[in-house]
């Protein structure tokens, strides 16, 4: 078992046992790293426990923040997966949000592991054997569906009290964005973009914003259906308000990267 596997069994079992001194019996086990990237470590394990002569047992997902802005990043994803989920819309239920980085020197959130598969090997399977029938029933209308579902919710649920006025101040998040996206590109160099940039700034005026609460990432890997067929989008780290084409744009983007042209003509379509 790698080391990191041993720290972490280590550190959650103390955490859970300071978090619930009431529980008895705390036992952690089934520790599997599930990704590591520059947004988040993620970990799922079985937790287990006693609490009034009844025992427990757990399935669940240990997300970690690294990188920068870390504190704000995870407050973002906890409160934006409580929200969400009290709405009725299919997300994991979130139970942890520790800020304290002294646990794992990071933020952390603890919440329920969704058991089953993503949608991602079924959509690229399909994909590849141009099985656009099964590809546009099984996976694309119900994937459509929580989008639409998604950018239905009033976006006023997920504001935050720091956030600036939207609705007064649209044609600042206009240029706020336009600036970062210019940061990006300066930054990557990548010139040939620049024109269509300055495009848009000269335009930006006649931008009509229309705000919705956005994933950030909404692709069939951050899809996952359990063994009875139900639907959970996974994966909020970058979830935000904003325009909701700004979500449907990137997710358009990654089909057209990964699939073909056509492919992305149905998801435009549906």
């Amino acid at each position: 078992m790698p080391l990191s596997i041993l720290c972490i069994n280590q550190k959650l079992t103390d955490y859970l046992k300071k978090k619930f001194p009431e529980r008895e019996k705390t036992g952690i086990s089934e520790i599997l790293s599930l990704s590591k990237g520059w947004e988040t470590e993620l970990f799922s394990f079985v937790y287990s426990y006693q609490d009034r002569e009844k025992k427990y047992r757990e399935n669940l997902i240990l997300r970690i923040y690294p990188g920068t802005d870390t504190t704000n990043k995870t407050r973002r994803e906890y409160n934006a997966l409580k929200v969400l989920y009290k709405t009725g819309y299919p997300v994991p239920k979130t139970y942890i949000l520790e800020l304290n980085p002294s646990f794992f020197n990071y933020p952390f959130i603890i919440m329920e592991r969704i058991l089953g598969s993503d949608m991602g090997n079924a959509f690229f399977k399909a994909s590849n054997e141009k099985n656009y029938k099964e590809l546009q029933k099984e996976i694309i209308d119900p994937m459509c569906n929580l989008f639409v579902k998604l950018h239905s919710l009033d976006w006023r649920i997920l504001r935050q009290e720091n956030d600036i006025d939207l609705i007064k101040n649209q044609e600042s998040l206009v240029r706020d964005y336009l600036s970062k996206i210019k940061t990006k590109l300066e930054k990557e160099q990548l010139q040939e973009l620049i024109p269509i940039l300055e495009w848009l700034e000269t335009n930006s005026n006649d931008i009509r914003v229309e705000l919705a609460i956005i994933h950030g990432d909404f692709h069939p890997h951050n899809i996952m259906i359990t063994d009875k067929g139900n639907i959970f989008v996974i994966d909020w780290s970058s979830c935000s308000i904003g325009d909701y084409r700004e979500d449907l744009g990137w997710t358009l983007l990654l089909t057209r990267a990964y699939t073909s042209k056509e492919i992305r003509t149905m998801i435009l379509g549906s």
